[in-house]
């Protein structure tokens, strides 16, 4: 028994552990590092939304496109007259695109 009241005797002197300065560090650099992770997060979020955009204006820029050359030379006949001419039409996501071919 008086084993067992020495043991946690020393337990109860024991000065080993962290010291306040130690934690407030810990805490710190804790901080710091969340800090830099949660600007990362941040800085993706908001360049997945500038793609994302970028995209779409690509996209409206291509239908822009597309319906502009449709627009275009959709008569039939050829471009140059008295010269022989091969027309060949295309469609593409409903829009005609003529090609002429002089062999």
């Amino acid at each position: 028994m008086n084993s067992l009241f020495l043991k946690i005797k020393e337990r109860l002197n024991n000065k080993s552990g962290e010291t306040m300065v130690e934690v407030i560090v810990a805490f710190t650099v804790l901080s710091i590092m969340m800090l830099l992770f949660a600007q990362g997060l941040a800085w993706a979020t908001n360049t997945e939304a500038r793609a994302t955009n970028t995209r779409n204006d690509a996209d409206k820029a291509m239908i822009d496109l597309q319906d502009k050359l449709a627009g275009v030379n959709t008569e039939p006949g050829s471009p140059l007259p008295g010269v022989q001419i091969d027309r060949y039409v295309f469609q593409v996501d409903g829009h005609n695109y003529v090609v002429y071919i002089n062999d």
